[in-house]
């Protein structure tokens, strides 16, 4: 029913030769009462003499489901991601950073996720006397070598102060890509 105005509205628009959406979609109701999802294709043509639409629908129920539920999900993890008391971040197997949370930025003491995304390569959050072994264990994880799951480490925070952090670390894969994703959580006062 909340969209029969609208429709209507295309209709008349179009049976008078004014603009309307050549290619919409419509939620509608089966004979039963359920909910589907159209792609309506519509034209004004002539039929018989006299102006007419010609629409042409599509199902795409099963794509709103789909779409709507990766919506749900999505609020979900971005509710996670900024709750979490862990810093969190992914990067590719050169060091750049592909996705952060608020936390992490914080426990770098970086001004927000922008910030952060910014640094370049996560090498600059290693102090300089630990960077060998971690890129090491960087190095072992993409290759699927062994390399500790959870370890300490000495960082850096965005004016170089020291941040002491117990990190967790594991490959993944992000967009087809191999990555590293690394939570954090601050220790320094530990």
């Amino acid at each position: 029913p909340h969209e029969i105005e609208r429709i209507q509205g295309y209709r008349d628009a179009r049976l008078i030769g004014k603009n309307a959406p050549d290619l919409y979609e419509v939620e509608g109701r089966t004979k039963d009462g359920r909910t589907l999802w159209l792609l309506n294709m519509s034209r004004a043509v002539e039929w018989d003499g006299k102006p007419a639409i010609f629409s042409s629908l599509i199902d795409v129920t099963e794509r709103h489901r789909l779409d709507s539920a990766k919506q749900r999900s999505d609020r979900k993890m971005a509710n996670l991601m900024t709750a979490s008391l862990q810093g969190i971040f992914v990067y590719d197997q050169k060091g750049r950073v592909l996705f952060t949370n608020e936390m992490a930025a914080s426990i770098f003491k970086y001004d927000g996720i922008d910030d952060f995304m910014s640094i370049g390569n996560v090498n600059v959050l290693v102090a300089p006397e630990e960077l060998e072994r971690l890129q090491g264990y960087r190095k072992a994880r993409l290759a699927s070598d062994s390399a500790p799951t959870i370890y300490e480490f000495r960082g850096l925070g965005k004016a170089g102060d020291s941040v002491w952090v117990m990190a967790m670390s594991r490959p993944v894969d992000w967009d087809g890509e191999a990555a590293i994703m690394t939570s954090v959580i601050d220790i320094t006062d530990r």
